[in-house]
């Protein structure tokens, strides 16, 4: 899941103005983990379907290429989850936002 942080964006659809709250993706992983943990039925849906499942309870619609996998935690196996690697070295992104770049400075 892809979200940056909490906040609050007005949609004005003619007449019709509509107030939505995006949360980060910390706060939706620990509403459904929550969840889980207290209805079973949620839990084994979330298992069988996860993807179905998040967007469904988060309110989201993945591109067709994210994968979504639950991992359960056991008392001898735990998982951890990386984040993926940038697409660009930090000289790269220095470079784009307006660091050094070897040339002249005016």
């Amino acid at each position: 899941m892809c979200y940056s942080a909490r906040y609050t964006v007005d949609i004005g659809k003619m007449s019709e103005v509509r107030r939505i709250t995006v949360k980060s993706e910390a706060e939706v992983s620990a509403h459904i983990a929550m969840k889980a943990a207290e209805h079973d039925d949620f839990r084994a849906r979330l298992i069988a379907e996860p993807r179905a499942t998040v967007e469904g309870e988060a309110g989201i619609r993945f591109l067709d290429s994210y994968q979504t996998h639950v991992h359960v935690d056991t008392a001898t196996d735990a998982h951890v989850a990386l984040l993926p690697k940038p697409a660009l070295s930090q000289e790269q992104l220095d470079h784009i936002a307006g660091g050094h770049h070897g040339g002249p400075h005016w």
